[in-house]
């Protein structure tokens, strides 16, 4: 699998960690030798296919995003149709190579991205990749462990994001690529993703216990 860091103002572009899954035979292959007519029926179909997909998973992605918020005490992420929309097409552009990972140049939102070689991976898989970098952030000291990213992580729990709109594309290697729109963006440099009186708590006293120490 792949991810890549969804800090637009920060860290825009092409994604260089790389992570290894096991290997799966592609949901479809599409048939370049096919007369146009029969391509562009295949094409509506698959089209239709990722609409309804995104509309049945809708509570999957919400329930996934608003889980790990739920666990910092940030209120509940709403669907954004919009921003859907914007992730599957830009989805569809990445379906042929979709690796490695690059983030859209001129989105509107915050975005993050993920990639399994297995395509039966579902969106529950792409949020728990992205909320397992939890365990490299440090809310005290609004910090990522060094050589570790965190940015999928607090742009999930980002206490200002309020809605966001994901999508999914079978990949031509083989593999499932998802892509999630949050509006408005967020993940910026120096600012803690949410406020938490227990952990500001936490961290001021600390924060003494160190300069008295």
């Amino acid at each position: 699998m792949w991810a890549c860091n969804p800090q637009l103002r920060l860290n825009c572009g092409t994604c260089g960690n790389t992570y290894h899954f096991e290997a799966v035979g592609m949901a479809y292959r599409c048939k370049h030798d096919l007369l146009l007519v029969a391509a562009l029926i295949i094409f509506s179909a698959d089209w239709k296919n990722l609409t309804t997909y995104a509309q049945t998973d809708i509570d999957e992605w919400l329930v996934a995003h608003n889980g790990a918020r739920s666990d910092v005490g940030v209120a509940p992420l709403t669907w954004n149709s919009a921003a859907y929309d914007y992730a599957l097409s830009y989805a569809l552009t990445q379906a042929d190579s979709c690796r490695p990972l690059t983030h859209s140049t001129d989105s509107p939102y915050g975005e993050n991205l993920a990639w399994f070689s297995n395509a039966s991976r579902t969106p529950t898989d792409a949020v728990a990749l992205w909320v397992e970098e939890e365990q490299y952030y440090d809310y005290a000291s609004n910090s990522c462990a060094e050589g570790e990213t965190c940015g999928h992580y607090t742009q999930v729990v980002w206490g200002d994001t309020t809605s966001v709109g994901c999508a999914s594309v079978d990949c031509s290697d083989g593999g499932i690529y998802f892509i999630c729109s949050y509006d408005p963006p967020r993940n910026v440099e120096g600012e803690r993703p949410y406020f938490s009186i227990f952990m500001h708590f936490a961290a001021a006293t600390s924060t003494r216990v160190r300069e008295d120490w």
